[in-house]
Formats: structure tokens, sequence, C-alpha cells
């Protein structure tokens, strides 16, 4: 994949105002000569939130607020259907998303790659639906970081 960079330069030594310029990977001389000092600033862009030393990456937020809402349109549909669901959501090996979304949705049942399940995960998933349809009146929905 292809990565687009950009130097953000001042037109006023006091810095109020920026150019962005695109940047090749060379800082030539006559940029260098127009300004005394030259302050670069990388920002992560990252659905998955997965940036060490971050609180949340660019693009993080957004993707959360979208699993959230298609988590309240599914869970409609599976009390409407009496069905159980599993929405699959980004992640590689970083379960943010899918835990942040399983907490503020009500999930049932998460799956994330920093906690393998346990060899009983299925008898216990299987025990947690039916105690949901059971006692709640509602039919599962289990949220799965894929890899």
């Amino acid at each position: 994949s292809s990565y687009d960079f950009y130097l953000f330069i001042p037109f006023t030594p006091r810095c109020f105002h920026l150019n962005l310029v695109p940047f090749e990977g060379v800082i030539t001389a006559e940029s260098r000569a127009l300004h005394d000092t030259l302050n670069i600033v990388g920002l992560v862009g990252s659905i998955d939130n997965d940036f060490c030393g971050t609180d949340m990456t660019i693009g993080a937020d957004s993707a959360l607020h979208r699993i959230i809402e298609a988590t309240d349109a599914i869970t409609t549909t599976a009390h409407s259907h009496q069905r159980c669901f599993i929405l699959e959501v980004m992640g590689r090996h970083c379960g943010y998303l899918a835990i942040v979304a399983a907490l503020a949705s009500e999930a049932d049942w998460v799956f994330v790659p920093e906690s393998p399940p346990s060899d009983d995960w299925q008898e216990r998933l299987y025990r947690r639906l039916i105690s949901v349809s059971v006692e709640k009146d509602r039919y599962g929905i289990l949220i799965h970081s894929y890899l």
C-alpha cells in the first residue's frame, strides 16, 4: 500500500498559519533555506486503535461509532426474528473495537485476540445464549475481532 506524506510548513515565523507541502522523503535545500526550524508531527491513522502510546488513533472513534450503529440495528432484528447474530469487526491483533463495542451494546459474548477462548468456550457460550433468551427475552449478539 502507498502512503502520502506531507510537511506542514509555517507561512510566518510565528507559525499561526500552516502550509501543506507534499513530502517525497527529502527536505530540499530550498525548503531548508526558507525556514529556520522545521517541526514534523506524525499522526497515526489506524481504525484498530493498535498504536502503543496513544489514547486513540485517528479513525478508531469513527469505526467504533459505525460498529455500535450496526450492533443497535442488528439487536432489533435479532429480537424480531428470534435469531442470534455474530458481528465480525476489524481488529487484526487488537481487540479494542470489539471490546468497546461489546460493552457499549451489551453484547452477550466477545472474542478478541488478546484473550483466546478457553477449551470449554462452546459449552459456556451455549449456556449464556440459552440464559439470555429465557431470562431477558432477547437473542444473542456476539462480537468477534478477526485477524
